[in-house]
């Protein structure tokens, strides 16, 4: 077990401008700074992933996914589909969007899945994560450079989606995306 001191995240530990984010009241029962920690580490688990396994892809998926009753599908992921995912390109599972030229100009997400003063007003989960290692540590660096940006400029970083966003709207040639909805099964076996 690693201790949450020892994550490489919790260099951000306060830093998170946690008085601006959506969580701001709600939650008064949680330690919001912990809990962004966990949101910020996932793409440093898939980069620390690459030095104890050797395969072809790495895949972050949330605990979300797993933890109701419903079983997981056992021919995920469906490795002919996997395969097809570009190696070059760092893949996020995303959606429902039906206007994907208005991603990053603000026509998606109000209402939705949004929280006001997001930037584009999108969010990017980063439920469902895909790549190499080459493209892992491409987007590793673009990531923590994002996060300590919106630090810098004071606003909520405490939330990896908002981050994933963001990096996405301004390196758009490093990701895949697949639309959850548009592509059902782009990598399950359905």
């Amino acid at each position: 077990l690693t201790k949450l001191e020892d994550l490489y995240s919790f260099k951000y530990y306060g830093k998170f401008n946690i008085e601006k984010g959506p969580f701001n009241n709600q939650y008064q029962y949680f330690d919001q700074h912990n809990y962004a920690i966990v949101n910020i580490e996932k793409i440093n688990y898939l980069k620390e992933a690459t030095q104890y396994f050797n395969t072809k892809y790495y895949i972050w998926l949330d605990f979300g996914y797993i933890r109701t009753n419903k079983k997981f599908p056992t021919n995920w992921p469906n490795k002919e589909k996997l395969y097809k995912i570009p190696t070059d390109k760092f893949t996020m599972l995303v959606g429902p969007y039906s206007k994907e030229n208005e991603w990053c100009t603000g026509g998606y997400g109000k209402g939705v899945s949004s929280y006001e003063g997001c930037s584009h007003n999108i969010l990017i989960p980063g439920g469902t994560m895909i790549g190499t290692k080459s493209s892992i540590y491409k987007y590793h660096s673009i990531f923590f450079k994002k996060l300590d940006e919106i630090i810098k400029r004071g606003d909520y970083a405490g939330y990896d989606q908002m981050i994933h966003s963001e990096c996405y709207c301004q390196n758009k040639k490093l990701f895949n995306l697949i639309d959850a909805e548009k592509y059902k099964g782009s990598i399950t076996g359905n």
